[in-house]
């Protein structure tokens, strides 16, 4: 092999440890240059002889420069090593604090504020939700609690329809009611802090769910009500009553059947087959519009339901289906939560969607929620389903649920001294069991990391920082993330927040889609 003759600045400062200023003082100008073999349009390469750099450190003055770099640079790493044992001990004890807050701690809580629990158990259509809301009176204060603003602007509407005062409170608006005492919310917007007669915790089994299972977490064994009605599907019975059956409390069961019968009855192939009160169901805001719009020029009129229609509009939207003003209604899933319609046939329009993650076939399981929304009790002798085209139900197969209990984060430990990244990134780390997760937080991290950029002093105010990174919003849209950005920054500035006029966004539309 040649012998190497040349030795590059870099190489110099690795194996000989000279600085840039010590090449340029006791080694001058190069012996050569050429063409960087990696980069040929970087600049040429400049290079020295190593016999005249082993001459060079020969030199008493650069022996005794190099030691006393040598020496400074052990000292840096010792310290760099120091920081990092002090780093991860750091890590480990706030690791074991947040593991303390465990679910047995939260179990314990619930105890100093005795309740009884009343458990509706029933697949859709089965009156589980009615029956937990027929006690309601203008004199009851308390709180119902769903997954969707759907459930909840319904519940209000129902309630004061029938002479009981309440109020609607969801993430996007407070519709107040006077002499109301009666809440209608969902679940993100649970009152933990006040006492109250009666709480109504709807659609429990999304205790499981990866964003929201641990508010109902929280709900289930914090709020400080008397009684509590917990309405659930079959699928998470048992899982509910794992976690009640912890407090020691009265627990009873309601088991309910369908109240009228579901069939499959096939396929539709063609809109000229649909029948008034039909629901079609596709699983995107655009599809509803899509098909509206395609129905409306075949002189077939329609109402649209999705998760994010404003609460004003769905209102609209639905009154024009119970009136027949409608042929049918064209919605997503989100009916399949509980949303109460005149529907006879419920038609699937597709058998996939998009569930944040891949784009995957329908579960039997989701199948029977949103189908169980036909056949009205009082209306309707039997509900119906079928499919766009030829698909066998037993193409839908059961998937292998994750029926875990939601863990939420520490809030008091906001008021520690302990540094806000450190909590965010060491609760990310914790393992989950068989039986606990914790409340997902990665999303709210890359938040975070965007405020600390501007924001180094972040620690003076957690809770507010907090309160930001876990606003519900869907990142994915850039609209939505240009206008959290803007408010959060004005918040933090301390400075009036204004919706950008030039700026063409639904501002109605705040929820993401995992939250109707």
């Amino acid at each position: 092999m040649k012998e190497k003759k040349y030795i590059s600045a870099a190489g110099i400062k690795l194996e000989y440890g000279f600085t840039d200023s010590m090449i340029k003082q006791y080694l001058g100008e190069p012996d050569k240059r050429s063409i960087n073999p990696y980069y040929h349009t970087a600049p040429m390469e400049k290079l020295w002889l190593i016999s005249k750099v082993e001459e060079v450190i020969e030199n008493p003055e650069v022996k005794s420069k190099l030691e006393k770099l040598e020496i400074r640079r052990q000292k840096a790493k010792e310290k760099k090593e120091l920081l990092l044992i002090e780093k991860q001990k750091r890590i480990e004890e706030t690791a074991e604090l947040l593991n303390a807050y465990s679910l047995e701690y939260l179990v314990d809580c619930s105890k100093k504020y005795p309740k009884e629990y009343h458990v509706h158990c029933g697949p859709t259509n089965s009156g589980k939700t009615y029956n937990a809301l027929k006690n309601v009176t203008a004199s009851t204060k308390g709180q119902y609690l769903g997954p969707l603003r759907l459930l909840a602007y319904e519940t209000a509407y129902n309630l004061n329809k029938r002479g009981v005062p309440c109020t609607l409170k969801t993430g996007e608006e407070e519709k107040r009611v006077d002499g109301a005492i009666f809440i209608a919310s969902t679940i993100e917007m649970a009152d933990l802090r006040n006492e109250m007669d009666y709480a109504i915790v709807d659609e429990a089994q999304l205790i499981s769910d990866d964003f929201r299972g641990h508010n109902y977490t929280e709900a289930l064994l914090l709020l400080k009500a008397k009684v509590v009605h917990v309405c659930v599907s079959p699928i998470g019975l048992n899982l509910i009553l794992d976690l009640l059956k912890r407090t020691g409390m009265k627990i009873t069961v309601n088991e309910y059947e369908r109240l009228a019968p579901l069939k499959y009855t096939g396929y539709l192939l063609s809109f000229k087959n649909l029948k008034k009160g039909d629901a079609l169901i596709v699983f995107s805001r655009r599809r509803v519009i899509e098909v509206s719009d395609m129905l409306e020029k075949m002189n077939i009129s329609t109402s649209m339901i999705y998760g994010n229609l404003p609460p004003a509009n769905r209102l609209v939207e639905v009154n024009k289906f119970n009136n027949k003003e409608s042929d049918v209604v064209v919605c997503t899933d989100a009916i399949g939560m509980g949303v109460s319609l005149p529907i006879h046939r419920v038609i699937f329009l597709e058998d996939k969607k998009f569930d944040g993650q891949e784009f995957r076939k329908l579960t039997n399981e989701e199948v029977m929620q949103i189908a169980g929304r036909a056949g009205r009790y009082g209306q309707f002798e039997d509900g119906e389903y079928l499919f766009w085209h030829e698909t066998p139900n037993t193409k839908f197969k059961t998937r292998a649920i994750s029926l875990t209990i939601s863990i939420p984060f520490p809030k008091e430990f906001l008021d520690s001294d302990i540094d806000l990244d450190l909590m965010l990134s060491t609760w990310n780390s914790l393992n989950d069991s068989d039986l606990i997760k914790h409340q997902n937080l990665k999303i709210a991290y890359d938040l975070f990391k965007e405020i600390s950029l501007i924001y180094t002093d972040y620690n003076r105010y957690k809770r507010l920082v907090f309160s930001l990174i876990t606003c519900p919003f869907d990142v994915k849209s850039y609209d939505l993330l240009y206008l959290w950005r803007e408010y959060a920054f004005a918040v933090l500035d301390n400075r009036e927040f204004y919706l950008p006029i030039h700026y063409h966004v639904n501002y109605s539309v705040i929820e993401s889609p995992s939250m109707g």
